[in-house]
């Protein structure tokens, strides 16, 4: 069994790729390292672990390209904002009546991360985006001051929740409305993630659906390396058609 993991200057290039390294490891994978993809002899039985750019590309090389799954239309209710649409960035740069708006690109590549634009000034960072670039577009939440919590999903089952961001200093989501939010959501990958944050407070708890992450390349946020390591491996296996390699 063989798993490539991106390294940069000697090292894995994140967490995420240490823990991977360390738990196959511990099952007796073989591990090879690379710094860019095109150096790999790419095969759909060996996962490639590494930053969302090059398992993207790796998947892409394959003939496959990872479906968008950060909103679900089954857990659209339980959205941050409900009435969340697909735009281009060329509708958001000429549509100044709706702003502010929530920006975020729907492609997985992070072309940039999620803005809130409120003026001009706000866009000149994306100024290099091409306008038919697809984005999400959605109502501005201030989630300052809120704890935001990642739910990591393998086979279903909901293997741990973690803080993320913010100041841990409220109760951590119930894992029974956790769970049911998974079960609603069924067609779900195997190795995911869903992000949630609570816009009310201990007496009155109106738990939200930021978004929800595939696995393909998702941060660990301190996940046990071996629930980790399964979740990126299968996701992988799922995506390329290839074996998991994992019982």
């Amino acid at each position: 069994m063989l798993a490539y993991i991106q390294y940069r200057r000697g090292l894995p290039a994140t967490e995420g790729c240490y823990s991977v390294w360390c738990a196959l490891e511990d099952r007796g994978w073989e591990i090879r390292t690379f710094e860019a993809v095109d150096e790999i002899e790419l095969d759909a039985d060996h996962p490639v672990v590494g930053g969302v750019d090059q398992v993207v590309d790796a998947l892409a090389r394959l003939g496959i390209t990872p479906p968008d799954i950060d909103y679900p239309s089954a857990l659209r209710a339980f959205l941050l904002d409900p009435e969340i649409e697909t735009r281009t960035m060329g509708w958001v740069r000429r549509t100044t009546d709706r702003w502010p708006l929530f920006v975020k690109p729907t492609t997985g590549r992070k072309e940039f991360t999620g803005v809130v634009v409120h003026r001009t000034d706000d866009l000149i960072p994306l100024a290099t985006l091409d306008d038919s670039l697809p984005v999400f577009v959605a109502r501005p939440v201030d989630l300052r001051n809120r704890v935001e919590w990642r739910a990591f999903v393998v086979d279903g089952d909901v293997r741990d929740i973690r803080p993320y961001t913010g100041c841990v200093n409220e109760d951590a989501p119930s894992p029974v409305f956790v769970r049911s939010l998974v079960q609603q959501w069924h067609s779900r990958p195997v190795g995911c993630s869903v992000d949630i944050v609570n816009l009310g407070d201990r007496a009155r708890p109106d738990w939200r659906l930021i978004e929800c992450n595939d696995g393909y390349s998702l941060g660990s946020y301190g996940l046990q390396r071996s629930t980790y390591a399964e979740l990126i491996v299968k996701r992988w296996a799922e995506l390329s058609g290839g074996a998991s390699h994992w019982p």
